[in-house]
C-alpha cells in the first residue's frame, strides 16, 4: 500500500484548519514574485501532503507543462526549486510550530522516508531537522 493512502495518525479537523490558514500566512508573507512562480507556489501550497506534479499543475494554470517550464524559465527559476522551497517552508513551519516528529513531517512533505527527507532539509538550511528545532525553540 502506498504510504500517501494511509491515515495520518495525527490527522485532526481542527489541525487541518490551523495549517490552512499557515499556508495562508505563507503565501501573504513570501516576497512578491512574478505570477507564474506565484500561481504554481500556491497550486503546491493548496495540495500539500500530495503534491501535484508539473504535469497536474500546468494543466490547472490552463497550460501546457512545455509552456509552464518556459515561463518558470524566463522568472528565473525551475519547478523543482519552487517545490522545494514550498517543502522547506511548510518543513520549516512544522518543525517550529508543531509537536509533529521528523518521520510524521517527512511523510506531510512526500517523502517515503525520513531518512530522505533529512538530506535535502540539511541541502536547504545547512543543518538537520533535529537541530533546526532546537535552535528556533
Amino acid at each position: 500500500e502506498h504510504v500517501l493512502c494511509l491515515p495520518v495518525k495525527t490527522a485532526q479537523p481542527a489541525g487541518h484548519v490551523l495549517y490552512l490558514q499557515q499556508c495562508e500566512e505563507i503565501l501573504r508573507g513570501m516576497d512578491e514574485v512574478e505570477d507564474t512562480t506565484a500561481a504554481v507556489r500556491r497550486l503546491l501550497l493548496q495540495s500539500a501532503g500530495t503534491f501535484l506534479g508539473i504535469a497536474k499543475v500546468a494543466e490547472e494554470l490552463c497550460c501546457s507543462e512545455r509552456t509552464l517550464r518556459r515561463k518558470l524559465k524566463a522568472e528565473s527559476v525551475s519547478f523543482r526549486t519552487v517545490l522545494d522551497d514550498v517543502k522547506n517552508v511548510l518543513a520549516q513551519k512544522y518543525l517550529t510550530r508543531t509537536d509533529l516528529d521528523v518521520a510524521e513531517i517527512a511523510t506531510l512533505l512526500g517523502y517515503s522516508e525520513a531518512e530522505n527527507f533529512h538530506p535535502a532539509f540539511a541541502r536547504w538550511n545547512g543543518m538537520t531537522p533535529a537541530e533546526f528545532r532546537r535552535q528556533k525553540n
